[in-house]
């Protein structure tokens, strides 16, 4: 179960991304590691959690 899908996360997390949303998050994560904000790691882990989250159309 993904964390989005617990219940006691569910109010907190929304059910579904758009594509927009999704890219707009990607690039903010990029700007992240960019600027050395974060990690190499932490980025990967972050794409990878956000390729899985579920998508509206």
């Amino acid at each position: 179960m993904k964390f989005w899908e617990e219940e006691k996360f569910g109010s907190r997390y929304p059910k579904q991304l758009t594509k927009q949303e999704k890219a707009d998050i990607k690039s903010a994560l990029l700007q992240q590691l960019a600027n050395g904000k974060t990690s190499l790691q932490y980025y990967l882990e972050n794409l990878k959690i956000l390729s899985d989250y579920p998508e509206s159309n």
